[in-house]
């Protein structure tokens, strides 16, 4: 007997496969929420601020890690967030721009009373991530001058602070590092900084970043004061912050008409800390022509030391910048260049690896060069930086004012392949070189500079030395030497 076929409905099929889904209910097992987890956004969580979250946190720990989740949307405080010296918290969004901590215009009124927006003071293992925290968007502009308005505050004690895929903004500072215990650590993964007066402002902690973009830029109107437009600066002579960069772009731009104040990617004044940058471009950014100075310090890097002890600043692979419109009107435009301040930046040393200095286009200015420098004189003392080189392209360098720079300054970098220097005859036909570095062996050239009338070559090598002789038996020619090997 034939038996009929029966056509099985693939809805039916569904509910015979997933009955607890077809009735409604979950067959995942049941959690609950970690105590551990503070979900904040502007409705439907259990905090709508995240002060709020902040305060129900009492037991944080290194075994006790607390997270706040800021979901996607804009909250906008009326007053500054801090953690009050809580550590151990976790800050993290949906991601850059997705979840927003948004100062209302309400806070920059109120601002005298905390100008920092975000202020991490005395807090440790703090992470801040997929997250953009904005105090400079909802300026209504012209607010108290003497006001430090501030992205966030890394304040005295805190410690193991980072930045991860975030973005924070402010007015006189993106993030301020404010007198921070030396030694304490800062870092920054795929960040945005930006700030009018500066993006970073560095004192005492360790900073390291990497692959980030910090800027500075003053269009004019912006509430707070304008003592200068730098992406990251070293705000007092007495700082002892050390700072590395991988891989980033500092960037300093002003478009105000007439005005004084300096510009730059990068300003340093540490007495006793370090600057590393590695594969970074430093960008100083003129859009207005009028400026207001012809002593106007426009630079990509900008040397403010005061001290005399030995300071190092190595550029490694990077790219300085300086641009402006066609026919700047006056000031001093440069990739590197320094101030004639009193007694400034002696034992200050730049030391160039691979580095290419450019004039990115436009026109103008009093002084415009790759190094303009200000080398100030006291009696038979000299100040000004040590410049070095390997490998970096300078094209020109000027003073910018009526001391001549070191004929060497920006020179070739001594090395154990590579050594230069000058010597002089003393009224006989042999004078004696001393190598700045040993040599290895005595396989090593040696390129003299030619004198007319005059015969000069090398008798002797040594590790340590060489002589020069003189076909003028009362030689004071002065001789240009290279040695390579």
């Amino acid at each position: 007997m034939e038996v009929p076929m029966i056509t099985i409905p693939r809805s039916f099929l569904f509910l015979l496969a997933f009955p607890a889904i077809a009735m409604g209910f979950d067959s995942s097992p049941a959690t609950a929420a970690s105590a551990n987890l503070k979900d904040v956004c502007t409705s439907g969580c259990t905090y709508s601020s995240v002060q709020s979250a902040i305060d129900s946190i009492t037991d944080s720990s290194a075994s006790n890690v607390y997270t706040v989740f800021i979901d996607s949307g804009v909250l906008s405080p009326d007053n500054s967030i801090t953690t009050n010296g809580k550590s151990y918290i976790n800050f993290e969004g949906r991601g850059l721009g997705v979840s927003v901590l948004q100062a209302s215009r309400t806070w920059f009124s109120n601002a005298a009373t905390s100008s920092n927006f975000f202020d991490l003071s005395s807090s440790t293992n703090i992470t801040i991530k997929d997250l953009t925290i904005d105090a400079r968007t909802l300026d209504p502009g012209g607010l108290r001058p003497s006001v430090a308005f501030t992205g966030v505050s890394i304040g005295t004690g805190a410690d193991k602070v980072v930045f991860d895929g975030c973005e924070v903004q402010g007015l006189v500072y993106g993030i301020w590092d404010t007198n921070a215990t030396a030694g304490n650590l800062v870092q920054m993964f795929h960040s945005k900084v930006r700030g009018v007066n500066a993006g970073v402002a560095v004192a005492k902690a360790t900073w390291h970043v990497f692959s980030s973009d910090i800027r500075a830029i003053r269009y004019g109107g912006e509430s707070g004061h304008d003592v200068s437009v730098v992406a990251i600066a070293f705000e007092t002579g007495g700082d002892s912050a050390n700072v590395t960069l991988w891989g980033s772009h500092l960037h300093g731009e002003s478009g105000e008409a007439a005005q004084t104040y300096p510009v730059a990617g990068l300003q340093t004044s540490f007495s006793t800390g370090s600057l590393v940058a590695i594969g970074t471009t430093i960008h100083v950014k003129m859009t207005t022509a009028n400026v207001g100075s012809a002593a106007r310090d426009m630079y990509a890097v900008r040397l403010t030391h005061t001290q005399t002890a030995t300071r190092f600043i190595d550029l490694i692979g990077c790219q300085l910048l300086y641009e402006s419109p066609t026919g700047l009107s006056q000031g001093n435009l440069a990739g590197i260049g320094y101030p004639a301040v009193f007694a400034s930046n002696q034992g200050v040393e730049v030391r160039l690896v691979g580095t290419s200095v450019i004039d990115g286009g436009g026109s103008g200015a009093s002084f415009r060069a790759d190094i303009v420098g200000a080398p100030t004189m006291l009696g038979q003392t000299r100040y000004e930086p040590t410049i070095k080189n390997i490998g970096s392209k300078i094209v020109s360098a000027v003073s910018s004012n009526a001391n001549a720079l070191t004929t060497s300054n920006a020179a070739l970098y001594n090395t154990v392949n590579v050594e230069s220097g000058t010597v002089a005859f003393p009224a006989s036909n042999t004078v004696a070189v001393t190598l700045p570095t040993a040599m290895p062996d005595t396989n090593y050239r040696i390129a003299l500079s030619a004198n007319a009338q005059e015969t000069v070559y090398v008798t002797t090598k040594t590790t340590t030395s060489f002589t020069l002789k003189s076909s003028n038996a009362g030689s004071t020619a002065s001789v240009d030497w290279v040695t390579t090997r």
